[in-house]
């Protein structure tokens, strides 16, 4: 009898450790997961305490009337894929931000900062360490949004709080901090208000109802080819600047071999990748603004042939091909890009660059 009880006793202890406080894989994999939408969907409401409004924030929802008003007239305007059109201001070449008007409201709904800001006295800024972003405002893990008088809630895992922490202003606008991964200092701001932060889909959403559409209206993808790269140079060049390092050039041989990369990567992509990459390739170039995986190619990755394609050598030169990119600040909320791309074309003593386009796909090339 004794010798049963040991045994009942032991299965209790058993369960009560390892089942009850186990972690399923799975499910652990699933949590982490960023941008899903749950169905049944739970919806509390979380205290945050908003922040007073400062800087940009205070444009978010001013027409674009105001906004020239403020800032006067443009460097110039990109089109883009989400129904906005971006006023792209570059004051010299430590100073670059760009808002980005609704096309239906004629409103600011969101802008973004990489450079040095020419705002005065603001405690939220490029630059400013981690350390000091805290003091300004508790960084909260989950966030209730109202947006067409229906609610959604968002999710911050533990990586968004180290790498993206959002931050809620009393207008109702939010700003994504983008923080450098080695400084931790912020790196990018993007202020905007709820129908963009939804739309971004960067954090986990918890939802009753559908989100609204990302991408929607028509994109002038000749206008988006034309002058995107151009907009990377300058942003880079910012970060550059502020870093210390001489501007990058554009070069026309080196423009014309990306430009050649990327015509033969849309033509035969199989010819150079696995079958996996070529389809990401042909989805996104055939029109596929919803394409889920992410193509990232340089270093040994880029296939011996591609360099032979241009004539170029790998000891001399280095091919970027990466994909989807429908927005320069896709370099700081890639995870990717930010880590592994962005600082080699911040940092890098190379000064001659090329740069081509298409659909949502990138080609550069720099010099070593």
């Amino acid at each position: 009898m004794t010798f049963f009880l040991v045994i009942l006793v032991g299965l209790y202890c058993w369960t009560a450790l390892f089942e009850d406080g186990s972690v399923n894989p799975q499910k652990k994999s699933l949590s982490s997961k960023q941008n899903i939408v749950t169905d049944k969907a739970r919806l509390t409401t979380p205290k945050v305490d908003r922040i007073k409004t400062q800087g940009f924030a205070r444009y978010i929802g001013a027409s674009s009337k105001t906004i020239e008003n403020v800032f006067g007239e443009p460097l110039e305007k990109l089109p883009s894929a989400i129904n906005i059109q971006w006023w792209v201001y570059s004051l010299n070449e430590k100073y670059y931000f760009k808002v980005g008007i609704d096309l239906l409201t004629h409103k600011a709904s969101s802008i973004f900062v990489s450079g040095k800001d020419g705002l005065q006295y603001e405690k939220l800024r490029i630059n400013m360490p981690f350390k000091k972003l805290v003091q300004l405002s508790s960084l909260y893990a989950n966030f209730k949004l109202n947006y067409h008088e229906q609610s959604f809630q968002l999710e911050l895992s533990e990586d968004d709080l180290n790498e993206r922490p959002l931050l809620s202003f009393k207008n109702n606008s939010y700003a994504i901090t983008y923080l450098h991964p080695d400084s931790k200092k912020v790196y990018a701001i993007e202020y905007l208000d709820a129908d963009m932060l939804l739309k971004k889909k960067m954090y986990r959403i918890v939802s009753k109802t559908p989100l609204p559409v990302q991408f929607q209206g028509e994109t002038d993808w000749i206008a988006m080819n034309n002058m995107m790269p151009a907009d990377l140079i300058r942003m880079i060049n910012v970060k550059r600047s502020l870093a210390g390092t001489p501007a990058l050039i554009s070069n026309d041989e080196l423009t014309q071999a990306s430009q050649t990369i990327l015509d033969e990567l849309g033509e035969n992509p199989k010819a150079f990748l696995t079958k996996e990459k070529s389809h990401i390739i042909k989805s996104m170039l055939s029109g596929n603004l919803n394409q889920k995986q992410g193509l990232y190619l340089y270093g040994r990755s880029i296939p011996k042939k591609l360099y032979k394609t241009v004539g170029l050598n790998r000891n001399s030169f280095n091919i970027y091909c990466v994909a989807p990119v429908y927005d320069n600040s896709d370099f700081f909320s890639d995870a990717v890009l930010l880590r592994l791309i962005l600082p080699k074309l911040v940092s890098s003593s190379s000064t001659n660059i090329g740069i081509a386009y298409d659909r949502g796909m990138l080609v550069f090339i720099i010099d070593k």
